[in-house]
């Protein structure tokens, strides 16, 4: 369970961070991954582990993340804590693999064992995997180290993680942490289960007020049918990846101009996931993906998980790629602005009081409720993470580029990452075996959407300077 003796203090984690604690079991593992490309080619020492575990030492005072473990209150009557690590050293995180054999295959397999091993939490909540000798990877340097840096999700969010990989490689000290860094005493089982009753009257008041203040009708879509991608996962997913070019979106985005880059992503994969399942003879015109939206420019919760899931309808019913452009773009946008509008709200938060114990017990009933049906909240996963200018470095080697694997789950078998690193942007598609066994099929139906979609946008933009008899005039 976690528990120690040695430590009097220690920072309370909140209600919203301790659920990634109890969900990380079974087809669940909480995990956040981030993979950095350092291009070793010119590199004048090779990475041992005897370098890296010293360079990791060094870097132990870039953010409270490095030096925390887990402490739980026994039998979880209050929520856990995060207390310090009372060694020094990082060496039971840190690991180096040399790739043996050429190509993306022995990379693939290191990254999603890397991916799919639990944390220790009683001892860290980080790790660091430097995957050395990779060659022969179709659009990477000739000769790099991946560096895949691995926390738990009750430490971190997505942004969150951009932020470390920032202190981590590029010395950007980082002297707060999300997720509370107020040091406390620990109290022990007894005083915590004196509290439980008054936290759980808060807890089910809480509740009880939020479901007699109905939310505004929301405008995404209560469910669509589920796919092959929506059933019970294995744990065995496929790792792809696909180098995304700005400058196409860009001229994308001139035919529909208050379109996003994000929509635009989030529209290439629509078409592709459409076209894919039509070729496999399981056509459906109702697909939505989950996006998440960093609230803490809206409202500051005090968690280290500060983002919302939005649900995103991507319009498979309008064939026509422009068309179906700008319909994802007005559903993304207009729920946004109901999801702020909620983030700012004078209402309960249930979610934010509740004790370790009620959440404990919520756990089996959401295992039950993660078994296939018929219609889910969502067909995917879409998120896009910026990772900042390209000034990383590893042991002396220069990043090139960052992506982001994650965890499959029940009911959510297929999904999409974007990562930039300045103007090196990688998608990653991570997918069950069991529900794809074809993935670089589905690859070149990305790549072949973008290109359906880019040239619709140029089709547009050219019959719109038709239409326009001053840009005729002009000679554009």
């Amino acid at each position: 369970m976690g528990y120690s003796r040695s430590s009097r203090t220690g920072v309370r984690i909140p209600s919203r961070d301790a659920l990634n604690i109890y969900i990380d079991r079974g087809n669940i593992v909480a995990n956040v991954v981030a993979a950095i490309v350092f291009d070793t080619t010119e590199l004048a020492e090779p990475i041992t582990l005897s370098n890296a575990r010293t360079w990791m030492a060094q870097q132990l005072g870039q953010a409270p993340i490095f030096r925390r473990r887990l402490w739980r209150i026994p039998l979880d009557l209050g929520n856990p804590f995060w207390i310090p690590v009372e060694k020094t050293s990082s060496d039971n995180q840190v690991f180096v693999t040399p790739m043996t054999e050429p190509g993306w295959a022995p990379v693939e397999q290191s990254i999603v064992k890397i991916m799919n091993q639990r944390i220790n939490l009683r001892d860290s909540v980080w790790e660091l995997h430097a995957l050395t000798d990779v060659r022969g990877v179709e659009g990477f340097p000739e000769e790099c180290c991946i560096a895949v840096f691995k926390t738990h999700h009750a430490a971190i969010d997505g942004v969150g993680m951009a932020y470390t990989l920032r202190a981590l490689f590029a010395g950007n000290t980082i002297t707060d942490q999300r997720g509370g860094d107020t040091v406390e005493p620990i109290p022990g089982a007894l005083p915590e289960l004196a509290r439980l009753p008054g936290r759980l009257f808060r807890f089910l008041r809480a509740m009880l007020i939020s479901r007699r203040m109905p939310l505004p009708p929301s405008p995404s879509p209560k469910s669509v049918p589920a796919t092959r991608f929506n059933g019970p996962v294995q744990l065995d997913p496929s790792l792809r990846l696909q180098r995304i070019s700005l400058a196409r979106a860009r001229q994308i985005k001139k035919a529909v101009p208050e379109a996003t880059v994000n929509d635009i992503f989030m529209t290439v994969l629509s078409l592709a996931l459409s076209n894919y399942l039509d070729e496999h003879s399981e056509h459906t015109d109702q697909l939505a993906t989950t996006i998440p939206l960093d609230l803490r420019p809206i409202r500051e919760s005090g968690s280290a998980n500060q983002t919302a899931f939005l649900r995103v309808d991507l319009h498979a019913d309008v064939a026509e790629p422009i068309a179906r452009l700008r319909a994802i773009h007005w559903s993304a946008l207009n729920i946004k602005e109901w999801t702020k509008e909620i983030a700012v709200a004078d209402r309960p938060r249930p979610f934010e009081v509740v004790p370790a114990a009620a959440l404990r017990a919520m756990m089996p009933l959401a295992r039950l409720n993660a078994k296939k049906k018929n219609t889910v909240g969502s067909t995917t996963i879409f998120s896009n993470v910026t990772a900042g200018p390209n000034n990383l470095t590893f042991l002396g080697a220069p990043s090139f580029a960052v992506f982001s694997p994650m965890p499959t789950a029940d009911g959510l078998g297929l999904i999409h990452q974007i990562c930039s690193l300045a103007d090196i942007i990688l998608l990653t598609v991570t997918v069950e075996k069991q529900m794809m066994g074809d993935v670089d099929r589905y690859m070149r139906n990305i790549a072949d959407a973008f290109d359906e979609l880019e040239q619709a946008a140029l089709d547009h933009v050219r019959s719109q300077a038709d239409l326009d008899p001053d840009h005729r005039a002009s000679g554009a």
